[in-house]
């Protein structure tokens, strides 16, 4: 099973028993790579399966 299909997997759970909404994980994605050394982290949260 791919790391994707986990992740939202994971992701819808937490969310439906509303432990962290997948907007509040997405901002907390965009923190933890807001403290990242730029290069070769842009691709993370526009990849991530709901950031859309």
């Amino acid at each position: 099973m791919s790391e994707v299909i986990q992740t939202e997997a994971l992701t819808n759970l937490l969310d439906q028993k509303g432990i962290i909404s997948k907007q509040e994980l997405l901002e907390e994605i965009k923190r933890v790579v807001a403290k990242m050394p730029r290069a070769g982290v842009d691709w993370l949260v526009s990849s991530y399966p709901f950031s859309n």
